[in-house]
């Protein structure tokens, strides 16, 4: 049996090493585009790392290339540019093939960035891996100096907002909704999240959305207007307003996608509309719900795991609890 895996993320992974632990001799490839770092590391943490010095690529590293390839999952550096069901194969490299008799759509999620006058400005950036936080990291002493803005009142959002304000950042939390955490935390969480936030140094606009990045040299970012008519000074914009699942190698690939969120639509045992083909993750979507989580990814990746190699299991959607860093002893991070 020969099992293909795209994504390199957590739901990939524990895909991966549950395949391997039920099927001692099957053959498991994954596929990523994620060089730097190689091997298997916990994005999660990047947030929280970025409270300190980045550190290199390799201390983020659970697993190395060469520790899978020990379990006998061999990891390929290739993008997967098209997936042919009809075939039992993926297209990658130059026309590159790979059968498969299973497969694992595990491709997450992109960070959105606000569409708006002056997005391609230097200074609008995103957090989604490795290479995102080390040029945030790269641009510390600059916006030491000129401040940072941070967009969306999310789970990312917190954390971003107060990682930054930690490293000496003047930092600017906004959010278009009425408070923090909608979605992810009672009103009464979300007050007690505000009110830590402002005593660290924090600063919240709340009811507020981006109307335009703002620069003197059309070049660089020197701020952002905001639809409220205000101003803010910063030399970097950090989007953290949701994600768009990773699916746009399915087109024309008769895998079903749901229209409204662009998800590869799943049923509770991550199977497709294509018996041979599976989805987990931040791509995926089951009676509704998309994984924010590395725990509800992992979930997820190891219950696709197991149907994929014949047992008999279900997921039951259950958002996971999440503590933001600024609730928890910042003492562990630093």
């Amino acid at each position: 049996m020969d099992y293909v895996i795209i994504g390199s993320g957590i739901a990939g992974m524990t895909a991966a090493k549950t395949i391997r632990q039920h099927d001692p001799e099957a053959g498991i490839t994954l596929f990523t585009n994620e060089f730097h770092p190689v091997g298997c590391y916990a994005r999660k943490d990047l947030t929280r790392r970025l409270m300190v010095e980045l550190v290199e690529p390799d201390e983020l590293l659970t697993e190395t290339s060469s520790e899978l390839a020990e379990q006998n999952i061999q990891v390929v550096y290739e993008d997967i540019a098209r997936v042919l069901p009809q075939m039992n194969q993926v297209l990658y490299g130059h026309y590159a093939r790979k059968n498969y008799d299973r497969l694992l759509i595990a491709t997450g999620a992109t960070p959105r960035l606000l569409d708006a006058t002056g997005l391609h400005y230097i200074g609008v950036h995103q957090l989604r891996n490795y290479e995102d936080a080390s040029l945030i990291e790269a641009w510390m002493p600059q916006i030491q100096q000129s401040g940072a803005v941070v967009i969306g009142g999310g789970i990312l959002g917190i954390d971003a907002a107060y990682v930054l304000n930690y490293r000496g950042v003047p930092t600017t939390l906004v959010a278009r909704e009425s408070r923090l955490g909608v979605g992810h935390f009672s009103e009464a969480e979300a007050a007690q999240v505000e009110e830590r936030l402002k005593a660290e140094g924090v600063k919240i606009i709340l009811n507020a959305t981006l109307e335009a990045y703002l620069s003197e040299d059309e070049r660089v970012l020197d701020g952002v207007r905001l639809s409220n008519g205000q101003v803010i000074n910063a030399r970097m914009a950090l989007c953290t307003v949701g994600v768009r699942p990773s699916t746009g190698l399915l087109e024309e690939s008769d895998i079903e996608i749901d229209e409204h969120t662009a998800a590869v639509t799943v049923n509770p045992a991550m199977q497709t509309n294509i018996p041979q083909i599976y989805a987990a993750g931040g791509c995926a979507s089951v009676d509704g719900f998309i994984a924010a989580t590395w725990v509800e990814s992992a979930e997820q990746g190891r219950i696709a795991g197991l149907n994929m190699v014949g047992q008999s299991a279900s997921y039951t959607p259950q958002q996971a609890v999440y503590t933001p860093l600024v609730l928890q002893p910042a003492a562990q991070y630093a």
